[in-house]
């Protein structure tokens, strides 16, 4: 973040693809040689640093959608460029989801909103894009694995498994309640302080 903010944001335009391309890059090298751990491929390890590409992607792809709508004339996108934009946010986004790290590759949607948001896209469009989304749902949540599914669901619902599945999501649900609007301080939440979230650095 305070690189962002010292640094002229044309130079992040500028570099906005290179940082794409290597992006995109780690996270083939993740589906061909990363470690799967707790069924994703999420995580690249050098020595005792890690760290996860797919986060970094979200900023390489909102810098790239950006660099593209600077240089984009037309007041609405028409179909060929909609595409691209489309093509933009999709290669990471299919990427992440064959790790599968489905959790990550939706939350790339808002990008999607907002690319069409401020590409000028027609109120026509928007209804069809919703239409077809509609549409997809089912067959997408029966292409999902089992775990995956039980994931959402737990999410949804964290109540059915309070002690076992739904654990992680009832404990980061009462540090949030316990802190308040202005919180506890840095590491003096009750729940990570006592260990009660076995999944601190998420939450």
């Amino acid at each position: 973040m305070i690189v962002f903010m010292v640094v002229d944001y044309h130079v992040f335009f500028e570099i906005a693809p290179f940082l794409y391309a290597i992006g995109n890059v780690l996270l083939v090298y993740l589906l061909l040689w990363g470690k799967l751990t707790a069924h994703v491929k999420s995580w690249i390890h050098i020595g005792t640093f890690q760290f996860q590409p797919s986060e970094f992607m979200k900023i390489f792809t909102a810098l790239m959608l950006a660099r593209y709508f600077e240089n984009h004339q037309s007041v609405y996108l028409d179909v060929r460029a909609f595409l691209r934009v489309m093509l933009i946010i999709g290669i990471p986004v299919g990427l992440i989801a064959v790790e599968p790290d489905l959790g990550t590759a939706l939350s790339f949607l808002p990008l999607i909103a907002v690319a069409m948001f401020f590409g000028g896209i027609k109120w026509k469009v928007w209804v069809a894009a919703v239409l077809i989304a509609l549409i997809l749902l089912p067959i997408g949540w029966v292409l999902l694995k089992p775990y995956q599914k039980d994931r959402i669901i737990t999410f949804l619902n964290p109540d059915r498994d309070p002690l076992g599945k739904g654990y992680q999501v009832t404990q980061a649900k009462i540090a949030i309640g316990s802190g308040g609007i202005h919180g506890k301080g840095f590491k003096q939440g009750t729940q990570a302080k006592l260990e009660y979230l076995p999944a601190r650095h998420t939450d």
